[in-house]
């Protein structure tokens, strides 16, 4: 006798729910037995393609997109497939910026409250090795451009703003407190680091054809509350030292000078000289 294949059945609502109470798995046979019980079937009844919804199964929608993830916690990285190739996480290109929209709004955002009582918390923190013979790169890179628009009138623009600041009366700091901290470190073992190097390197890159603005300054300093501080800088050996940092230069007689300029644009010149004849070395 020729096998009969049942191609279509038509069930109503009271018959399906008799169906649900009553079978508890579903065997399909197609090389490999697979069981599942009406709970795990249920878990695909109604799912919209592209959405999200409780308890349910996720199928993306025609164009692969799916909307609707609340918490998503994962034990490897996630990569971003329109990132350029070699990244670990992150999107666009240095080509195809991914474009944030005309709302004004935050690439990537943390509000993090630590309640620690002892030890040291960093809210991001990245090292990078360059464990490779002649390697080289920087371990953070950021930059800001103004793409062939005028900014917001009397807005500022920044390559990145660093701050530190205290909440609420008993804020008090009994060691060291730096907006900003850059330190160079040379292990004992590199005896040999050579190069140009310095804490920190101040830059222009300005092309010839550009008209530097009047009261460009390679650093600004500026009082933004009603206190001032009344101290341009803090360097190290206060006494005047021998050979140091700060030491005695008499009865010289000023050869060159650095121009600064107020906020007012008033420029001063700091008097300088290239002779050491009278400088207390030791």
């Amino acid at each position: 006798m020729a096998k009969q294949v049942l191609k279509s059945v038509s069930i109503n609502s009271s018959d399906r729910k008799k169906i649900n109470d009553n079978f508890t798995e579903l065997y399909a046979t197609a090389g490999t037995t697979t069981t599942a019980s009406a709970a795990e079937l249920n878990v695909l009844d109604n799912v919209t393609a592209g959405t999200v919804a409780a308890s349910k199964g996720v199928v993306v929608d025609a164009n692969k997109d799916i909307t609707g993830f609340r918490n998503i916690t994962t034990e490897g990285a996630i990569t971003i497939k329109d990132a350029h190739s070699g990244l670990l996480i992150g999107c666009g290109a240095s080509g195809s910026a991914y474009a944030l929209g005309a709302t004004a709004d935050n690439a990537k955002e943390y509000y993090l409250d630590s309640t620690h009582t002892t030890g040291d918390m960093r809210g991001e923190y990245l090292r990078l090795y360059f464990s490779g013979a002649g390697g080289s790169g920087e371990a953070f890179r950021t930059m800001a451009t103004v793409n062939n628009v005028s900014v917001a009138t009397g807005g500022t623009v920044n390559g990145a703003h660093i701050s530190f600041g205290t909440a609420g009366a008993s804020a008090a700091v009994s060691g060291a407190a730096n907006a900003l901290r850059a330190t160079f470190g040379i292990a004992a073992a590199s005896t040999n680091i050579g190069g140009t190097c310095a804490v920190i390197q101040v830059d222009t890159d300005f092309d010839t054809a550009v008209t530097v603005p009047t009261n460009f300054a390679f650093l600004r300093f500026t009082n933004t509350n009603t206190k001032k501080s009344n101290n341009l800088m803090r360097v190290p050996n206060v006494a005047a030292e021998a050979g140091g940092l700060f030491c005695a230069h008499t009865t010289e007689s000023m050869t060159h000078s650095i121009k600064i300029v107020t906020e007012g644009g008033t420029p001063y010149y700091l008097m300088v000289t290239n002779a050491s004849t009278n400088r207390t070395e030791s």
